[in-house]
């Protein structure tokens, strides 16, 4: 087992009346682990980063430390270990902290010793060793804190924390010391998504005491850790962490080995809910330092108040306008939370803006870089006041060159309304100077519109529809366009199970096919008929393609097979009934395009069906005819 020195005391030597002598100062701690007063520090390690505002913590811990405090004998070269002036403790925790306008946290620690034991001699010397308190509560710690830098600015967290240690009534037997202790503190950490690293490093001002061989006294330490949590990347709330910790006399640095601490603690921690941490953990003494045990276990749990940002924007979500959309950060009112795509609502995006804060004036002159020009022409006339906002011109001409008619549309000077944007000369107010792209406003450029001068829908190419039935159901979704009929049934003096819409065509019936056969079962034959008859109705519909589609059963090659056969069959069948051949076309798709899952019977059911797709002149893409189940 590893031992360390209390005190290089050669007892061999020493009559056993010497220890009456022996003067055991017991107003200093042995217990050098001090839990984290926060969620996010690692273990014992403080982090350097504070919460936000009013969030807390509440904590308490449990731990157990083996011999943290024994007396050797040197003889020769080598020691041995006579006595155990503490020889186990358990101890305890209750810890709590508040951050106060997210740069400012108080926290306070009270310790508590349950229970502690120790040998009744020292081997070698005579006397018996007066009994310990064997619990108390020891100093207790008020930390307050500093937040100097953050690393969603200045890539570190950086704060400095001050440990104030004041004595209780129980100071005494290794609780702790008399008078109030003071330690100082640097803190460091930085976040790599899931990683965490951290540094401590400062100071424990103390008044000197002495015991045997060892002078306790102010010393200089500090700690290094590293944590990895789970969640971070999708896993479970789980973290795991280890610190090293290292202190050492502050008057004589690292030269005498029972006043060097040394110890690695290692430990995990899991979130049991949003507000609630459960952590245990071990540690091993790696020096003869006094508080140095050979070995600890600790357990314990935290209650915490965190404002959470879940799009990680360093926004709070109760401040963040938009929670679950991380603000931009381009310093245009980065406060909201909201990301800004378009500062200036110029319908620039940022990303393209050279004037991202400044909207684009959309005069068509050079719109797309994002920045408003006054004075297109730079002719020294804003555009406000120039009549020819494009082309350089005296003021005299009102920012107009000399030559009258700068779009060379024929219309000069005053005439012309748009003397930049020439006349289109389609015979529709050609007079006024100004391009004219939709004549009759009816949403359809003259160039795609077959009526310019007359409105029309976009469905009829900019043509007023027809109804050449005078039922009052237009052309092209009337089933019956040259019998009237009733709107109810699509145009037709009797119900019809086939509908058009703009769009599509709907059969209102399934075409039920035998079992596994391309057979057309009788009780289709109206449905068939019916959109034969609507195909025969409406010669401008070119081409229709018969397209058949089955469920997942079977092979693939079976199903295309079977459904390009049922295509077949349908397409035969409407040739049958007066549809010319070449208007017809069919193609069977298989299991290739399904519109449910084939998992259930259901799904399947709505997959083994037949569509109709109207080809046009323009596209393939077509509108489809699709199996619904009657309404």
């Amino acid at each position: 087992m590893r031992t360390r020195f209390l005190a290089s005391l050669a007892l061999a030597s020493v009559p056993a009346t010497a220890f009456a002598q022996f003067t055991e100062a017991q107003d200093f701690s042995v217990e050098r682990y001090h839990p984290a007063l926060d969620r996010e520090g690692i273990l014992n390690l403080e982090w350097g980063g504070l919460p936000e505002h009013l969030n807390w913590d509440l904590g308490l811990w449990i731990g157990y430390a083996d011999e943290p405090l024994v007396i050797e004998r040197a003889t020769g070269g080598s020691t041995d270990r006579v006595g155990r002036l503490v020889q186990n403790r358990l101890g305890a925790s209750i810890t709590g902290a508040i951050s106060l306008w997210s740069y400012l946290q108080l926290g306070l620690e009270i310790p508590i010793v349950l229970n502690q034991g120790r040998d009744n001699t020292i081997e070698g010397v005579g006397g018996t060793l007066p009994a310990l308190s064997s619990a108390g509560l020891t100093g207790i710690v008020f930390t307050p804190k500093l937040g100097l830098l953050k690393q969603e600015g200045q890539a570190i967290d950086l704060a400095v924390a001050a440990h104030i240690t004041f004595p209780t009534v129980s100071s005494g037997a290794y609780f702790g010391s008399r008078e109030v202790e003071v330690a100082p503190a640097l803190l460091l950490s930085r976040t790599f998504g899931g990683l965490r690293l951290g540094l401590n490093f400062g100071t424990a001002i103390r008044s000197d005491t002495e015991i045997a061989s060892l002078d306790v006294g102010s010393d200089i330490g500090g700690g290094v850790g590293a944590a990895y949590r789970f969640d971070a990347n999708g896993g479970i709330p789980l973290e795991i962490g280890a610190t090293y910790n290292l202190a050492f006399d502050a008057a004589d640095p690292l030269k005498y080995e029972n006043q060097t601490y040394s110890e690695l603690i290692g430990g995990v921690g899991y979130d049991v809910m949003d507000t609630a941490n459960v952590y245990l953990g071990t540690a091993a003494g790696l020096n003869k330092g006094y508080g140095t045990p050979d070995f600890r276990v600790f357990a314990g749990f935290r209650f915490f108040q965190r404002d959470k940002d879940r799009d990680g924007d360093g926004i709070v979500d109760r401040l963040d306008g938009c929670p679950d959309d991380p603000e931009d950060k381009d310093e245009f009112e980065d406060s909201d939370g909201c990301p800004d795509p378009d500062n200036d609502k110029d319908g620039v995006l940022d990303t393209q803006d050279q004037c991202r804060n400044d909207p684009e004036d959309r005069d068509g002159f050079e719109d797309e870089e994002g920045c408003p020009d006054p004075d297109n022409d730079k002719d020294g006339i804003l555009d406000e006041n120039d009549r020819c906002r494009n082309v350089p011109g005296p003021a005299s001409n009102q920012g107009c060159p000399l030559d009258m008619d700068p779009d060379k549309d024929g219309i000069l000077g005053e005439n012309d309304q748009c003397p930049n944007d020439p006349e289109d000369k389609d015979q529709f107010k050609d007079e006024d100077g100004c391009p004219d792209p939709d004549n009759d406003q009816d949403g359809v450029l003259d160039p795609d519109d077959q009526c310019p001068l007359r409105p029309g829908p976009k469905e009829n190419r900019g043509c007023p529809d027809a109804d050449r039935d005078g039922d009052g159901v237009v052309d092209r979704i009337d089933n019956c366009p040259d019998l009237p009929g009733e709107s109810g049934f699509q145009g037709c003096k009797k119900r019809q199970l086939v509908k058009i819409s703009v769009d599509r065509i709907e059969i209102l019936e399934k075409v039920y096919f035998d079992y596994n056969s391309a057979k057309i079962q009788k009780r289709s034959f109206e449905l068939l008929d019916n959109v034969a008859a609507v195909i025969v109705a409406h010669p401008e519909i070119r081409k229709v393609r018969v397209e058949g589609h089955t469920d997942s059963k079977g092979t693939d090659v079976y199903n295309k097979k079977l459904s390009q056969s049922r295509s077949d069959s349908v397409r035969k069948y409407l040739i049958g009934k007066g549809v010319a051949a070449d208007r017809l076309e069919a193609l069977g798709y298989g299991e290739e395009r399904p519109v449910a899952t084939n998992d259930t019977e259901a799904g399947r059911q709505e997959n083994r069906r037949v569509e109709f797709r109207i080809l046009n002149e323009t596209t393939d893409s077509g509108v489809r005819i699709i199996n619904t189940p009657p309404q």
